[in-house]
């Protein structure tokens, strides 16, 4: 894939002062001159660094709205003294506290405003709080007790702002007296949302930050594509050309039989016609009393990895509180629900799928 690259870098410097300010919040209140023990570097031309301890421990940080495909990567030095005094660190509540308050001031121009926005992070009870409030507690947690709490901290928001702990983390800083490189994985954003980085200090012990740097490599988009419930496309793709693998992520074999219009997807077990909605074969599974019905007739709540057996989501059926999917036998169900078949058959096969359904779903629950 390729990409247009993004780079943003704090050398604190004062000539690039108000450059580096555009970039990055909580600069002014943490720049100062380097401590006469910092290590020289004939190579490093900063004349200022960021200072932080427990007086001020909010050093330069950065928010930036991220698409699908994106690569991100932070990384940033780190120099302190050893003067025991690591363990001296401020209460997880109230860096918990500090934190939230800091992300709504420098989110006010990425996320999204009001009450189901950004206002999320100041309700304690909200799903966006908690979920960053107990990543952050569990990571902070277990942070070696006798070294600075200070830290690289990274986060990605998803659209609804929860926490993707796959993709968040803390790189605290290590040993004493020389300057080290605090640096998260390179990451591949999974979707929308928002990346949030930013070095602190929660300790007594000063801790110097440098150089902290942000490579944002943005995903070219191949092509977009939108769909009718049952895959047919409404129009050519955005941009670029259409893609081997689109809808359900199968093969799209367009124009295969020239200018016949039987463009048609190419599932593991049959062919599957989207203008329509069926297949082209019979069911090897038959699941319904149709042996060419596609996606339980319900494209919305059900699809059909295989062209065999369709995937439920037991949410969409209401009988469990989480999106488990399971793969079924729901011809009766089904079937029924959709009116293609009739008669004892469907009546009395639908009861005893519902029942086993709802039994896994209680199954599921426990797990």
């Amino acid at each position: 894939m390729g990409y247009a690259t993004f780079n943003s870098t704090n050398e604190i410097q004062v000539a690039r002062a108000s450059q580096e300010e555009s970039f990055f919040a909580y600069l002014p209140d943490s720049r100062h001159q380097k401590s006469a023990s910092y290590p020289s570097n004939p190579g490093d031309e900063n004349q200022k660094i960021s200072r932080l301890n427990a007086a001020t421990p909010q050093g330069p940080s950065r928010m930036l709205a991220v698409n699908l495909g994106d690569e991100v990567q932070v990384d940033a030095t780190a120099y302190w003294q050893d003067t025991n005094n690591g363990q001296n660190a401020m209460p997880v509540n109230q860096i918990m506290a500090s934190l939230l308050t800091n992300l709504v001031n420098i989110g006010q121009a990425t996320l999204p405003p009001g009450e189901t926005g950004i206002l999320q992070f100041n309700d304690p009870n909200s799903a966006p709080n908690s979920s960053l409030t107990l990543f952050m507690s569990d990571q902070i947690n277990q942070l070696n007790p006798n070294r600075p709490q200070a830290y690289l901290v990274y986060l990605y928001l998803d659209n609804n702002l929860m926490v993707n702990t796959n993709y968040s983390g803390i790189v605290p800083v290590t040993d004493p007296a020389e300057v080290r490189t605090l640096q998260s994985p390179p990451l591949i954003m999974p979707d929308e949302g928002y990346f949030y980085t930013f070095v602190t200090n929660s300790s007594q012990t000063m801790v110097e930050f440098n150089d902290l740097t942000i490579r944002h490599k943005q995903g070219v988009i191949l092509a977009h594509y939108d769909y009718y419930a049952y895959g047919l496309m409404w129009s050519d793709p955005e941009l670029g050309n259409i893609q081997d693998q689109t809808y359900q992520s199968r093969e799209w074999n367009q124009n295969e039989f020239g200018d016949a219009g039987m463009d048609l997807y190419r599932f593991e077990a049959r062919m599957y016609d989207p203008v329509i909605g069926r297949w082209t074969s019979l069911d090897p599974a038959q699941e319904f009393f149709s042996n060419y019905i596609a996606m339980g007739n319900n494209p919305a709540n059900f699809v059909d990895p295989d062209g065999r057996n369709i995937v439920v989501l037991l949410e969409a059926l209401g009988l469990c509180g989480a999106a488990n999917a399971v793969n079924s036998k729901l011809g009766g169900l089904l079937g029924g629900l959709a009116g293609e078949f009739n008669g004892a058959r469907s009546i009395s096969k639908s009861i005893k799928i519902l029942n086993s359904i709802r039994t896994m779903s209680v199954d599921n629950g426990r797990q």
